[in-house]
């Protein structure tokens, strides 16, 4: 009887997701909104600094 085994790399599997302490609280005063434990943010989505998204393309000389 042959030998069933295989030769090769192992097969990929994916990595799993990052998280956070549990039982996080919102950092700016007076919010009791829980975070989840894969945001790694500090606070939540009403009190985050907002960010400019990073947008490709030519800039609009008359925008600026």
């Amino acid at each position: 009887m042959k030998n069933q085994t295989h030769k090769g790399s192992a097969p990929l599997t994916a990595k799993p997701s990052r998280r956070n302490l549990k039982e996080r609280r919102c950092a700016h005063d007076g919010c009791t909104t829980k975070l989840s434990q894969y945001n790694a943010r500090e606070k939540c989505w009403a009190h985050a600094d907002f960010k400019i998204p990073r947008l490709r393309g030519r800039v609009n000389e008359a925008a600026t």
